[in-house]
C-alpha cells in the first residue's frame, strides 16, 4: 500500500544518507593521514568544507541529536540566543565564520572532546579557528545562556519546592551531587559560592517551618563525602551498627538523591568533554559551565537522551584525590568536585 512504500522510501533514503556521511567521514581521515607537515591543500579544505555544506544539511533529526546533542529546531534557537556575542563581521582580507558553523563547532567539540586537529579537518577550518569558536562560544554561554538556565530560586521558588517535597520529607529543599572532572587548579565545596553564602546565612529565605513540635529551615541533601551542616544533611555512617530507623533514614536519603545522580550522568553523557582532563588556564575554563546550561536547555525543551551516551560505571566511579585543607599552592593536578 502507499503508506508502507513510504516508509520503505523514507528508510532507503536514510540509508543512502548514512552511507554518504560515512563515505565523506572516511574521506576526511584518508585526507588527514595524507596532508603534509605544511598543512593540507586548498582542494582539500574545500573538499572537508562539503561536509558541512552538503552533508550536514540533509541530516535526519535522529541524526541531528546524535551529533549535535540537540535537534535542528533547538539549535537555531541557540544560534539566535548567541548571535549578539558570536557573530563577526567580513574583513577586506577574508570571510568570517558564519555563526550557525561557529556554534556547530563548539557543540562538536564539547559532544565528543575530540582534539581540535580532527574537528579542523572535519569542518574545513583550522586549528585555531577551532580554539577560538569554543573560547567565544562558551564565553558568550556564559553572559548570555546562563543567567536564564542556571538561576538561584527565590524565596517563592525555595516555598514551591519545600511544599511539593512536604509530604516524603518536610523543609528539604534540594540534593547536591558532584562531578569528578580532572584540572589543573586547587578547588573544593569550601572555597565555593555555595559554601560561602551557605556559612554567611544567605543560601535560604530566613524563615523557618514548623515540623511537628520542633521549627526547622531549609536544607539540602548530600552523600556521604559531604560535610555535616545544619544547612546540609548526610547519611549516617554504616558501622554495622546503625538502627532501624538509621538505616530507614539512609534509605530516604539516597531514594531522594537519585534524581541529581540522574542529572550528572546526562550531563555526563551530552557532553563527553567532561570525561577528560582539561589543561587550559582556569579563567579560559568555562566549558563545565557552558555544558550545564546547554544540558538544562535541552532537558527544558524536552530534547532526546540516548542511553548510548551513558558513561560506563567505571569511567563514572574515577578515584577522588584527597585534598589537604588550607589554601592549597602548587600545580598538581586536582578533581573538581
Amino acid at each position: 500500500d502507499t503508506g508502507s512504500y513510504s516508509r520503505r522510501a523514507g528508510q532507503s533514503r536514510r540509508r543512502s544518507l548514512t552511507h554518504q556521511q560515512d563515505w565523506y567521514l572516511l574521506l576526511c581521515a584518508r585526507r588527514i593521514r595524507m596532508s603534509t607537515a605544511t598543512g593540507v591543500t586548498k582542494q582539500s579544505e574545500t573538499d572537508f568544507m562539503r561536509w558541512w555544506d552538503v552533508i550536514v544539511p540533509a541530516f535526519t533529526n535522529a541524526q541531528w541529536v546524535q551529533n549535535f546533542r540537540m535537534s535542528r529546531e533547538v539549535f537555531h534557537s541557540l544560534c539566535n540566543k548567541l548571535r549578539p556575542a558570536m557573530e563577526r563581521r567580513d574583513t577586506t582580507s577574508r570571510e568570517c565564520v558564519p555563526v550557525r558553523k561557529r556554534v556547530a563547532i563548539a557543540l562538536w567539540k564539547l559532544a565528543t572532546g575530540s582534539d581540535c586537529r580532527s574537528i579542523g579537518h572535519l569542518f574545513g577550518v583550522s586549528n585555531t579557528t577551532v580554539c577560538r569558536c569554543v573560547q567565544v562560544f562558551c564565553a558568550a554561554a556564559e553572559t548570555l545562556l546562563v543567567p536564564k538556565q542556571i538561576r538561584y530560586p527565590d524565596e517563592g521558588r525555595f516555598r514551591e519546592m519545600a511544599d511539593y517535597t512536604e509530604n516524603r520529607w518536610g523543609n528539604r529543599w534540594g540534593a547536591i551531587d558532584g562531578s569528578h572532572i580532572p584540572i589543573i587548579i586547587y578547588w573544593v565545596l569550601r572555597l565555593s559560592t555555595l559554601w560561602k553564602l551557605a556559612t554567611r546565612g544567605n543560601l535560604f529565605p530566613a524563615n523557618v517551618r514548623s515540623t511537628s513540635a520542633m521549627t526547622a529551615g531549609y536544607y539540602i541533601l548530600g552523600d556521604s563525602a559531604y560535610p555535616l551542616q545544619q544547612w546540609l544533611l548526610k547519611p549516617f555512617q554504616d558501622t554495622g551498627h546503625l538502627t532501624a530507623e538509621q538505616h530507614i533514614f539512609n534509605q530516604h536519603v539516597s531514594c531522594t538523591r537519585v534524581v541529581v545522580e540522574n542529572a550528572f550522568g546526562r550531563l555526563r553523557g551530552r557532553w563527553c568533554c567532561l570525561l577528560k582532563r582539561n589543561d587550559c588556564d582556569i579563567q579560559l575554563v568555562k566549558s563545565m559551565v557552558a555544558t550545564c546550561a546547554l544540558h538544562n536547555l535541552c532537558e527544558t525543551y524536552g530534547e532526546t537522551y540516548e542511553t548510548s551516551w551513558d558513561v560506563p560505571i567505571a569511567s563514572a566511579l574515577q578515584p577522588v584525590v584527597a585534598l589537604a585543607h588550607g589554601d592549597g599552592g602548587g600545580a598538581e593536578m586536582y578533581e573538581k568536585r
